[in-house]
C-alpha cells in the first residue's frame, strides 16, 4: 500500500462505526466543509456568479481541494473499520459500475443524435 495512504490510515484510531460516534461525526463535518471549498474552487476557476469565497480558482487550487475531500474521505473510510484490501476492492467494483453508467449515458445520448 502507497506509504501515504498509510499515512491517512493511521491518523484516526482503529474502530467499529458507531452511531453517535463523535469522532465520526467530526470528520462527516470536516468532509463537507471540504467538499463546500472544492465546489467553490470549480465555480471560481468557471467564473461562475455562485463563486462567492473565491473570485477566481486554478486549475492547481481545484486539485488541492479534491484532495483534501480525498484525505477526509479516506480517514472516515478507515476509521469506519474499512481495510485496505476493502479500498482496493471496493475501488475496483466502483470504477467498473462508473464506467458502465458512463458507456450507458453515451449510448442514451448517441440514440438521440
Amino acid at each position: 500500500m502507497d506509504k501515504r495512504i498509510q499515512d491517512i490510515r493511521h491518523t484516526g484510531k482503529k474502530q467499529t462505526l458507531l452511531r453517535g460516534d463523535p469522532d465520526l461525526l467530526a470528520r462527516q463535518v470536516k468532509l463537507t466543509e471540504e467538499v463546500g471549498e472544492l465546489a467553490q474552487a470549480v465555480l471560481g476557476m468557471l467564473s461562475h456568479p455562485n463563486a462567492s469565497k473565491r473570485a477566481s480558482s486554478s486549475f492547481e487550487d481545484v486539485l488541492e481541494e479534491a484532495v483534501d475531500v480525498t484525505i477526509c474521505a479516506l480517514d472516515i473510510f478507515f476509521t469506519a473499520g474499512g481495510t485496505p484490501e476493502d479500498l482496493v476492492d471496493l475501488l475496483s467494483s466502483k470504477t467498473y459500475k462508473w464506467k458502465e453508467k458512463i458507456r450507458a449515458e453515451s449510448d442514451r445520448r448517441s440514440t438521440f443524435e
